[in-house]
């Protein structure tokens, strides 16, 4: 699956089938091109597919970062991002353009258990959504066109810590 940023925008794409409350997910993607503050990563927990206003992201960002954010866009006059964990250097994440990196986050209630590469990033609680829908998503803050490609996605319900 490709995703596209194009001009000065953000996109993403959310999975239609159904919603998810208790799951581990990862995904495997690559940013074509990038540098910075540039990123990606897994929106989850988006309590409706027709408006995708809120719900959780985790990111990476193309110099190496990852961060977790809520984001409730019903929030006036332009909506509310929220910083649950500022970026954060880790060993674990790749940075660059044209290197694979894999996300993983464990949602269980509350809990939020964050992965890279198979390595325990963080955990943190926060209750504000307990379920939802999920998806991929991109944000360009400094390189235009930029391109998103996911290599594989999946998730498991009713995980175990």
């Amino acid at each position: 699956m490709l995703v596209t940023a194009l001009k000065d925008v953000s996109g993403w794409r959310l999975e239609a089938s159904r919603t998810l409350d208790n799951f581990y997910m990862e995904m495997v993607a690559r940013l074509e091109k990038c540098s910075g503050s540039d990123s990606y990563g897994i929106i989850y927990r988006v309590p409706s597919l027709k408006e995708a206003d809120q719900g959780y992201l985790f990111g990476f960002t193309c110099d190496g970062r990852y961060y977790l954010k809520s984001w409730d866009g019903k929030v006036q006059p332009e909506g509310q991002m929220t910083t649950l964990i500022r970026p954060t250097t880790s060993s674990a994440i790749q940075p660059g353009a044209l290197v694979f990196n894999r996300l993983g986050v464990m949602a269980i209630g509350s809990r939020m258990i964050l992965y890279a590469n198979g390595v325990l990033l963080t955990e943190i609680n926060d209750s504000k959504y307990s379920k939802g829908y999920w998806g991929v998503f991109i944000n360009q803050d400094n390189t235009p066109n930029m391109v998103l490609r996911v290599d594989q996605m999946s998730y498991w319900e009713n995980p175990k810590p």
